[in-house]
C-alpha cells in the first residue's frame, strides 16, 4: 500500500552512461504543500508571445534543483571508483559536500519521479459495461509510484461536484496574469496547486489503497494526502465531468 507515514521517500533514477544502464536512489524527506508550492513558484510557468508563435516556458531544472537541494537526505549507488583512494558511498565520501557532487541530470530526474501520479485508466472493455451512477459520490482510481514500486489501486471517494464546485475549477484554471512591459507580450500562469488542493479538501470522503492513516477519517485523509495525488485527482474529476 501507498504509506502516507513514511518517515523517508526514495526516487530510482535509472540511465545509460558509458553505454551502460545504471540505477541509483535519491532519499528524501516527506515533501509538503510547502515544498511543492515553492516548487511551482520557482518554475515560473509563462507564455510568451512572437509574431507567428505562442511558447510556453518553465524554469523545470531549476525548481527541480531548488526541491532537491531542500529535501534530500542521502543518495545510494554512486559508488567509488576502483582508483579511488576514497572508498565507500557518495555521502561518505564527501559528507560535507555530496550534493554539489550530485549531476544536476540526477536531480531532475529524481524530482520527476516523486511526481509519478497519473489517473488509472482501467482494464479493457470498460466501455461494454453498465454506467453505474450514484448521484452523491464519484470514486476515481489513480496509480502513483513510491520508492520504485507503482501502486495501480489508489482509489479516491469524493463528493460528487455541485456547480458551484465546477465554477471554481473553472476560476483555478482559467487565472493568467498579464504582465505588462515586457519585450514580448507575456502571461503568466500562476500556481493552481493551492486551490486545487483545497477543492479535494472540500470533497474528499475517503480512499483506499493507503497506509498509514485511517482511510475513513476525511480530516486525516485532507492532512496526510500526497499534494501531487491531490491535484491530479481534481484535474481528472473536473475533465471528466
Amino acid at each position: 500500500m501507498y504509506d502516507l507515514a513514511a518517515k523517508e521517500i526514495f526516487s530510482v533514477v535509472k540511465f545509460r552512461e558509458g553505454g551502460r544502464p545504471v540505477s541509483v536512489a535519491h532519499f528524501f524527506r516527506p515533501l509538503a504543500l510547502a515544498d511543492w508550492l515553492e516548487y511551482e513558484r520557482a518554475l515560473d510557468t509563462r507564455i510568451v508571445e512572437s509574431e507567428d508563435q505562442s511558447e510556453m516556458r518553465t524554469q523545470a531544472v531549476i525548481a527541480a534543483e531548488r526541491l532537491w537541494d531542500a529535501a534530500a537526505l542521502r543518495v545510494n549507488g554512486y559508488g567509488a571508483p576502483a582508483s579511488s583512494a576514497l572508498q565507500g558511498e557518495l555521502c561518505e565520501r564527501f559528507p560535507a559536500d555530496w550534493k554539489q557532487k550530485v549531476p544536476l541530470q540526477h536531480k531532475a530526474a529524481a524530482v520527476r519521479g516523486l511526481q509519478q501520479a497519473v489517473v488509472s485508466e482501467g482494464p479493457e472493455g470498460l466501455l461494454d459495461l453498465i454506467y453505474e451512477f450514484d448521484p452523491d459520490q464519484v470514486a476515481l482510481v489513480i496509480e502513483a509510484a513510491q520508492n520504485g514500486e507503482i501502486h495501480a489501486e489508489l482509489i479516491h471517494h469524493l463528493r460528487r461536484p455541485a456547480p458551484e464546485d465546477l465554477k471554481r475549477f473553472s476560476q483555478i484554471t482559467s487565472a493568467a496574469i498579464w504582465l505588462r512591459g515586457a519585450k514580448q507580450p507575456t502571461t503568466l500562469l500562476p500556481s493552481r496547486l493551492k486551490p486545487l488542493c483545497d477543492l479535494y479538501d472540500r470533497l474528499i470522503q475517503s480512499i483506499e489503497g493507503y497506509s498509514g492513516i485511517d482511510g475513513g477519517d476525511a480530516a486525516a485523509v485532507r492532512r496526510a494526502m500526497d499534494p501531487v495525488h491531490k491535484k491530479v485527482v481534481i484535474q481528472s474529476l473536473f475533465q471528466e465531468e
